[in-house]
């Protein structure tokens, strides 16, 4: 298995690499965004650990860019995002559901500052419920978009 580690403290980024390696894993370890996003497209990863605020992400510091986008995949000093989901039960008492899902973002472009390019993603998720009373599910989602694809795993989701 291949891994991208995304960590810019030394000390952090050094012994999660050791670990990984120990574990007979073969890891590449980048230190900020923007050298993510350059080995992201360069190479085929199974998996990517991200620090959750890296440097040399300009322009987007929270990386909001939904599921089926890498953190920070898109980048500029505006962000417009829209999703939309289709949800259903599987079984007659709610334990089981699904979930479709389709979203878009598009961000500033740099001298231009205009919105040119939409990047659609979408994909399917499994909802469990574990709390009936607060409506609580553990969320399981595949997301994709052009060259890259993700599961995504949320806790407490209420809905």
């Amino acid at each position: 298995m291949r891994i991208l580690l995304v960590e810019d403290d030394r000390m952090i980024g050094a012994a999660v690499t050791q670990a990984l390696k120990d574990a007979a894993y073969a890891v590449d370890w980048v230190m900020d965004g923007q050298t993510a996003i350059d080995a992201a497209e360069a190479e085929a990863y199974d998996l990517a650990l991200l620090d959750l605020s890296l440097p040399a992400l300009d322009g987007e510091p929270y990386q909001r860019s939904g599921r089926g986008f890498y953190p920070g995949r898109y980048v500029g000093k505006s962000l417009f995002y829209a999703e939309v989901e289709y949800r259903r039960d599987i079984t007659d008492d709610g334990l089981f559901g699904y979930v479709l899902f389709a979203n878009m973002n598009t961000v500033t472009e740099p001298g231009t500052h205009e919105f040119a390019y939409l990047h659609p993603a979408g994909g399917p998720g499994l909802r469990i419920k574990f709390n009936k009373h607060s409506g609580s599910n553990i969320g399981i989602d595949f997301g994709f978009s052009k060259g890259y694809y993700s599961f995504y795993i949320n806790l407490g989701e209420t809905f």
